[in-house]
């Protein structure tokens, strides 16, 4: 996002005791109301089921950007490549599915409206979790978050066996407006975010035939992992959307460890075609979670008309940041007010371009408490109470 700014700071010392009555009568009229109920993930909506079919396509790595409440994520730009993946699920018994994509089998079963992973296979290795790991907890909603340990084994290239340990931490990190490579524009959104650390041991013992050997306590497997000298970390942020079971997109980051040095780097990002999702067949509960949400961004969004579409506002250091995406060029200039009605910062009107906008407004370090920011989008007032932190 290119940064923009205005060099003409507003100054203004006073108004009067009218004026403030009226500036807060108009700003507590223009506030915006957000969506009541913040996105969640939920098994009736969000369980992968047998039968459904998706192409993910891949996309140029990206960052992912913040972590927050109402962000927005604007991944138009990336360029999508001509590589698809397709992914399947099919029923293999009770309560199990198996995913398949890219000539990978995934083991999921689902328990107490929790699915879990079991293990997974390739042409050339196998892996079995001994205790099954957390994929996707219901409900999950945003800040919350769960740790596990992953202890399994395996085989590679059906000569060597592997121990493998090590820990993952699953977090809603965030919550927003996401638009898409495709230009699809979807709001409620939900981000995970998952930071695993696994390595792999070389066994000498044929573990594979024998009893499987007790998981490693989960307080001793950072030590474990540690000790390993080869070490993999995994980073990945997924965004589900109100009205689509799987995630809309995502971002993955691979690096790999020999005795602490980095040996290996890959990061990628895959595109779930919402269009594609829209038509998973049995699925009703979907579209009409979608066609509430759509209501409610609605309102949210002011009307298709309104030149301003969504806004995110956060504090960074001693400067307000105002994240904004306007519909169409429009003139914008922003006033902040501490709570007597005098102004501390602004910038005049100038015109923005369509597209994401961004506005960094100082803040007076002697000022804390509750402020008020107003902002006019060609001639219609919008305004937001700012706690300014100390």
């Amino acid at each position: 996002m290119n940064r923009e700014t205005s060099q003409h700071p507003i100054s203004v010392s006073r108004i009067s005791i009218f004026g403030k009555i009226c500036l807060y009568m108009l700003i507590t009229i223009a506030v915006s109301q957000s969506i009541s109920a913040q996105p969640s993930l939920e098994a009736t909506y969000n369980m992968i089921r047998s039968g459904d079919k998706l192409i993910k396509q891949t996309v140029e790595s990206t960052n992912p950007g913040q972590a927050g409440e109402d962000i927005i994520w604007d991944f138009s730009r990336q360029k999508i490549t001509n590589k698809e993946h397709y992914l399947s699920y099919i029923e293999y018994q009770d309560s199990i599915i198996i995913g398949y994509e890219n000539r990978t089998y995934y083991k999921y079963r689902s328990i107490n409206d929790t699915l879990y992973m079991t293990g997974y296979s390739t042409p050339t290795q196998f892996t079995s979790y001994i205790a099954p790991i957390c994929h996707l907890p219901f409900p999950f909603s945003y800040k919350d978050s769960v740790s596990f340990s992953l202890n399994g084994i395996g085989r590679y290239c059906d000569r060597i066996d592997l121990q493998i340990h090590g820990n993952e931490t699953l977090q809603a990190d965030a919550w927003g407006t996401i638009i898409l490579p495709s230009n699809d524009t979807l709001h409620h959104a939900l981000r995970l975010h998952s930071e695993r650390r696994i390595a792999n041991r070389a066994s000498p013992h044929n573990i594979i035939s024998a009893e499987l050997p007790p998981p490693i306590p989960s307080d001793s497997i950072t030590i474990y992992t540690e000790k390993d000298s080869m070490q993999t970390h995994i980073t990945t942020y997924r965004w589900y959307a109100d009205g689509y079971r799987y995630p809309v997109f995502e971002t993955k980051e691979s690096t790999s460890y020999l005795y602490g040095k980095k040996v290996y780097h890959h990061s990628t990002a895959y595109l779930y075609s919402p269009d594609k999702q829209a038509i998973l067949s049995e699925d009703l509960d979907n579209p009409a979670r979608l066609a509430a949400t759509d209501t409610k961004s609605l309102q949210k969004n002011r009307v298709s008309q309104d030149a301003l579409s969504d806004y995110h506002i956060y504090q960074q250091d001693n400067h307000l940041i105002i994240e904004y995406r306007l519909n169409r060029p429009a003139d914008c200039s922003f006033l902040l007010f501490d709570y007597t009605g005098r102004t501390i910062s602004g910038r005049k009107a100038i015109k923005k371009p369509a597209g994401i906008n961004r506005e960094e407004i100082p803040l007076d370090s002697s000022i804390t408490g509750e402020c008020l920011l107003r902002f006019t989008v060609n001639k219609k007032v919008y305004g937001e109470k700012i706690i300014q932190k100390p």
